[in-house]
Protein backbone atom coordinates (compact mmCIF):
# COMPACT_ATOMS: atom_id res chain seq x y z
CA UNK A 1 0.00 0.00 0.00
CA UNK A 2 1.08 3.49 -0.67
CA UNK A 3 0.33 7.13 -1.45
CA UNK A 4 1.24 9.72 -4.14
CA UNK A 5 0.33 13.28 -3.87
CA UNK A 6 1.54 16.64 -5.11
CA UNK A 7 3.60 19.65 -3.21
CA UNK A 8 3.39 22.72 -4.22
CA UNK A 9 4.60 26.65 -2.41
CA UNK A 10 1.67 29.16 -1.22
CA UNK A 11 2.68 33.01 -0.30
CA UNK A 12 0.43 34.62 2.28
CA UNK A 13 0.62 37.85 4.74
CA UNK A 14 0.93 37.37 8.14
CA UNK A 15 -0.83 39.82 10.24
CA UNK A 16 -2.20 41.55 7.38
CA UNK A 17 -4.61 43.78 9.78
CA UNK A 18 -1.58 45.51 10.58
CA UNK A 19 -0.31 48.46 9.79
CA UNK A 20 2.28 48.40 7.14
CA UNK A 21 5.05 49.13 10.01
CA UNK A 22 4.36 46.59 12.41
CA UNK A 23 7.57 44.45 12.18
CA UNK A 24 4.63 41.35 12.65
CA UNK A 25 3.39 42.51 9.41
CA UNK A 26 5.21 40.06 7.03
CA UNK A 27 5.17 38.09 3.76
CA UNK A 28 5.54 33.75 4.48
CA UNK A 29 5.67 31.19 2.10
CA UNK A 30 5.61 27.70 2.75
CA UNK A 31 5.80 24.18 0.85
CA UNK A 32 2.35 22.11 1.33
CA UNK A 33 1.15 18.99 0.15
CA UNK A 34 -2.21 18.94 -1.57
CA UNK A 35 -4.23 16.94 0.44
CA UNK A 36 -7.02 17.11 -2.07
CA UNK A 37 -5.76 15.24 -4.47
CA UNK A 38 -4.13 11.93 -2.73
CA UNK A 39 -4.25 8.82 -4.78
CA UNK A 40 -3.48 5.26 -3.82
CA UNK A 41 -1.45 2.34 -5.32
CA UNK A 42 -3.98 1.78 -7.71
CA UNK A 43 -4.55 5.79 -8.86
CA UNK A 44 -8.08 6.12 -7.01
CA UNK A 45 -8.60 8.94 -4.85
CA UNK A 46 -7.64 8.28 -1.17
CA UNK A 47 -11.07 9.20 1.29
CA UNK A 48 -9.36 10.26 5.13
CA UNK A 49 -12.22 9.46 8.16
CA UNK A 50 -13.06 12.79 9.89
CA UNK A 51 -10.72 13.26 11.92
CA UNK A 52 -8.91 16.67 13.59
CA UNK A 53 -6.90 18.31 16.05
CA UNK A 54 -8.81 19.41 19.19
CA UNK A 55 -6.67 22.76 20.23
CA UNK A 56 -7.39 25.11 23.49
CA UNK A 57 -11.02 26.55 23.21
CA UNK A 58 -11.63 30.21 23.84
CA UNK A 59 -12.24 29.51 27.85
CA UNK A 60 -9.09 27.86 27.84
CA UNK A 61 -7.74 31.10 26.66
CA UNK A 62 -9.75 32.97 29.08
CA UNK A 63 -8.78 30.36 32.11
CA UNK A 64 -4.97 31.32 31.46
CA UNK A 65 -5.52 35.22 31.78
CA UNK A 66 -7.70 34.84 34.99
CA UNK A 67 -4.79 32.16 36.41
CA UNK A 68 -2.13 34.70 35.36
CA UNK A 69 -4.03 37.70 37.51
CA UNK A 70 -2.17 37.08 41.25
CA UNK A 71 0.61 38.34 42.74
CA UNK A 72 3.95 37.20 41.56
CA UNK A 73 1.94 35.20 38.73
CA UNK A 74 2.27 36.23 34.92
CA UNK A 75 1.58 35.18 31.11
CA UNK A 76 3.79 34.30 28.61
CA UNK A 77 3.76 33.04 24.70
CA UNK A 78 5.92 31.41 22.29
CA UNK A 79 5.40 29.40 19.06
CA UNK A 80 6.95 26.68 18.08
CA UNK A 81 9.21 26.66 14.83
CA UNK A 82 7.42 24.94 11.55
CA UNK A 83 5.48 22.90 14.20
CA UNK A 84 4.07 20.08 11.89
CA UNK A 85 7.63 19.21 9.99
CA UNK A 86 8.96 18.94 13.63
CA UNK A 87 6.89 15.55 13.68
CA UNK A 88 7.95 12.25 11.69
CA UNK A 89 5.61 11.08 9.22
CA UNK A 90 3.71 7.97 10.74
CA UNK A 91 1.03 7.27 8.10
CA UNK A 92 0.83 5.17 5.06
CA UNK A 93 3.92 5.36 3.27
CA UNK A 94 3.74 8.28 0.58
CA UNK A 95 5.54 9.73 -2.06
CA UNK A 96 5.13 13.35 -3.49
CA UNK A 97 6.34 14.99 -6.45
CA UNK A 98 8.35 18.20 -5.69
CA UNK A 99 7.21 21.48 -7.49
CA UNK A 100 9.27 21.93 -10.69
CA UNK A 101 11.69 24.90 -8.89
CA UNK A 102 12.71 22.45 -6.25
CA UNK A 103 13.90 19.82 -8.61
CA UNK A 104 17.57 18.95 -9.80
CA UNK A 105 18.23 19.63 -13.07
CA UNK A 106 19.20 15.66 -13.46
CA UNK A 107 15.78 14.75 -13.04
CA UNK A 108 14.31 16.09 -16.29
CA UNK A 109 15.10 12.70 -18.00
CA UNK A 110 12.96 11.07 -15.12
CA UNK A 111 9.15 10.45 -16.45
CA UNK A 112 6.93 11.63 -12.95
CA UNK A 113 10.11 11.75 -10.64
CA UNK A 114 8.73 11.25 -6.89
CA UNK A 115 10.58 11.26 -3.22
CA UNK A 116 9.35 9.88 -0.39
CA UNK A 117 7.55 11.74 2.68
CA UNK A 118 9.74 11.34 5.44
CA UNK A 119 8.61 14.23 7.70
CA UNK A 120 4.59 15.53 8.96
CA UNK A 121 3.91 17.77 6.08
CA UNK A 122 1.35 20.49 6.08
CA UNK A 123 -1.78 20.25 4.35
CA UNK A 124 -1.84 16.25 4.37
CA UNK A 125 -5.42 15.41 6.25
CA UNK A 126 -4.20 13.94 9.08
CA UNK A 127 -1.03 16.25 9.52
CA UNK A 128 -2.73 18.16 12.52
CA UNK A 129 -3.70 14.96 14.13
CA UNK A 130 0.00 13.73 13.61
CA UNK A 131 1.41 17.23 15.47
CA UNK A 132 -0.92 16.83 18.11
CA UNK A 133 0.29 13.27 19.18
CA UNK A 134 3.59 14.14 18.92
CA UNK A 135 3.48 17.51 20.80
CA UNK A 136 1.51 16.13 23.35
CA UNK A 137 4.08 13.16 23.97
CA UNK A 138 6.73 15.63 24.24
CA UNK A 139 4.58 17.99 26.88
CA UNK A 140 4.52 14.86 29.19
CA UNK A 141 7.96 14.61 29.05
CA UNK A 142 8.44 17.78 30.87
CA UNK A 143 6.46 17.01 33.50
CA UNK A 144 3.27 18.34 32.18
CA UNK A 145 -0.16 16.43 32.79
CA UNK A 146 -3.49 16.97 30.45
CA UNK A 147 -6.32 18.98 32.44
CA UNK A 148 -8.69 16.54 31.68
CA UNK A 149 -11.96 15.90 29.26
CA UNK A 150 -13.54 18.42 28.52
CA UNK A 151 -10.03 20.66 28.13
CA UNK A 152 -8.39 19.79 25.00
CA UNK A 153 -4.51 20.64 24.44
CA UNK A 154 -4.78 21.84 27.98
CA UNK A 155 -1.67 21.19 30.72
CA UNK A 156 -0.96 21.93 34.11
CA UNK A 157 2.59 21.51 35.62
CA UNK A 158 1.32 20.10 39.24
CA UNK A 159 5.27 20.81 40.45
CA UNK A 160 5.76 24.63 38.76
CA UNK A 161 2.11 25.09 39.32
CA UNK A 162 1.83 26.37 35.69
CA UNK A 163 -1.11 26.15 33.15
CA UNK A 164 -0.04 25.47 29.56
CA UNK A 165 -2.45 25.73 26.37
CA UNK A 166 -2.00 24.74 23.26
CA UNK A 167 -3.36 26.30 19.71
CA UNK A 168 -1.74 24.06 16.99
CA UNK A 169 1.69 25.91 16.95
CA UNK A 170 0.72 28.72 19.89
CA UNK A 171 1.82 28.19 23.34
CA UNK A 172 0.66 30.24 26.48
CA UNK A 173 1.27 29.78 29.95
CA UNK A 174 0.75 31.20 33.12
CA UNK A 175 1.83 30.77 36.55
CA UNK A 176 4.49 32.21 39.18
CA UNK A 177 6.77 34.28 37.03
CA UNK A 178 9.66 32.87 38.85
CA UNK A 179 9.09 29.21 37.40
CA UNK A 180 8.78 30.40 33.98
CA UNK A 181 12.36 29.88 32.32
CA UNK A 182 12.50 26.50 33.81
CA UNK A 183 9.59 25.52 32.29
CA UNK A 184 10.43 27.36 28.64
CA UNK A 185 13.83 25.96 28.90
CA UNK A 186 13.00 22.07 29.34
CA UNK A 187 9.91 22.46 26.46
CA UNK A 188 12.44 23.85 24.42
CA UNK A 189 14.59 20.38 24.91
CA UNK A 190 11.58 18.39 23.56
CA UNK A 191 9.92 21.17 20.93
CA UNK A 192 11.69 23.63 18.89
CA UNK A 193 10.52 27.05 19.45
CA UNK A 194 10.74 30.83 19.64
CA UNK A 195 11.58 33.04 22.49
CA UNK A 196 8.56 33.72 25.24
CA UNK A 197 7.19 36.92 25.30
CA UNK A 198 4.55 38.93 27.69
CA UNK A 199 0.85 38.58 26.65
CA UNK A 200 0.46 41.70 25.07
CA UNK A 201 -0.63 39.65 21.90
CA UNK A 202 -1.96 35.96 21.25
CA UNK A 203 -3.95 34.64 18.72
CA UNK A 204 -4.48 38.52 17.22
CA UNK A 205 -6.13 39.76 20.15
CA UNK A 206 -4.00 42.38 21.82
CA UNK A 207 -4.03 42.42 24.93
CA UNK A 208 -3.88 45.78 27.44
CA UNK A 209 -3.41 44.36 31.42
CA UNK A 210 -3.33 46.45 34.28
CA UNK A 211 -3.82 46.62 37.85
CA UNK A 212 -5.88 49.23 39.46
CA UNK A 213 -6.84 49.62 43.13
CA UNK A 214 -5.92 45.70 43.81
CA UNK A 215 -7.61 44.13 41.12
CA UNK A 216 -6.29 42.93 37.64
CA UNK A 217 -8.06 44.63 34.32
CA UNK A 218 -7.54 43.08 30.53
CA UNK A 219 -8.74 44.94 27.81
CA UNK A 220 -9.37 42.51 24.43
CA UNK A 221 -8.50 44.94 21.29
CA UNK A 222 -9.32 43.29 18.08
CA UNK A 223 -9.93 46.81 16.17
CA UNK A 224 -7.75 46.44 13.80
CA UNK A 225 -8.80 42.52 12.16
CA UNK A 226 -12.93 44.03 12.84
CA UNK A 227 -11.26 47.31 10.71
CA UNK A 228 -9.96 45.25 7.75
CA UNK A 229 -13.46 42.99 7.78
CA UNK A 230 -15.54 46.21 7.42
CA UNK A 231 -13.03 47.76 4.81
CA UNK A 232 -13.33 43.85 2.47
CA UNK A 233 -17.43 44.55 3.02
CA UNK A 234 -17.11 47.84 1.55
CA UNK A 235 -14.68 46.77 -0.82
CA UNK A 236 -17.73 44.56 -2.07
CA UNK A 237 -20.20 47.37 -2.08
CA UNK A 238 -21.83 49.66 -4.57
CA UNK A 239 -22.68 52.61 -2.12
CA UNK A 240 -21.63 54.01 0.83
CA UNK A 241 -22.34 52.24 3.94
CA UNK A 242 -23.46 52.96 7.00
CA UNK A 243 -23.17 51.59 10.27
CA UNK A 244 -25.61 51.28 12.84
CA UNK A 245 -24.54 51.68 16.75
CA UNK A 246 -24.64 47.93 18.45
CA UNK A 247 -23.40 47.03 21.92
CA UNK A 248 -20.87 44.22 22.30
CA UNK A 249 -19.52 41.99 22.74
CA UNK A 250 -23.21 40.29 22.76
CA UNK A 251 -26.02 41.66 20.29
CA UNK A 252 -29.27 42.15 22.47
CA UNK A 253 -31.74 40.45 19.55
CA UNK A 254 -34.94 41.74 21.03
CA UNK A 255 -33.59 45.38 20.20
CA UNK A 256 -33.15 45.31 16.92
CA UNK A 257 -36.00 46.33 14.30
CA UNK A 258 -37.93 44.36 12.48
CA UNK A 259 -37.33 46.16 9.04
CA UNK A 260 -33.31 44.91 9.72
CA UNK A 261 -34.25 41.50 10.04
CA UNK A 262 -36.49 41.17 6.35
CA UNK A 263 -34.31 43.73 4.66
CA UNK A 264 -31.74 41.58 2.75
CA UNK A 265 -28.40 43.06 2.88
CA UNK A 266 -26.70 44.70 0.05
CA UNK A 267 -24.41 41.34 -1.08
CA UNK A 268 -27.22 38.77 0.09
CA UNK A 269 -27.55 37.97 -3.79
CA UNK A 270 -23.48 38.13 -4.53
Amino acid sequence: EGHVADLFSIVSEKHSELEDSNPLKKMKSRVVLGGHNIRDQDGNHVMFNEISASPAAAEANRSADIYACQDGYTCEVADADKAYVQAPWKGVPTWVRLPKWLRPKWWTSIFDPVVPLLLNLYGHPTAGDNWQTHCHAKLLKTGFEPVGEGWPSCYFHKALKLFLIVYVDDFKMSGPAKNMPQAWDALRKEIKMGAAVTWDRFLGINYNVQKQGGAYHIEYDMRDFMVQCLEKYESFCTSPVKYQFVATPFLDESRIPTQDLETKGVLAEA
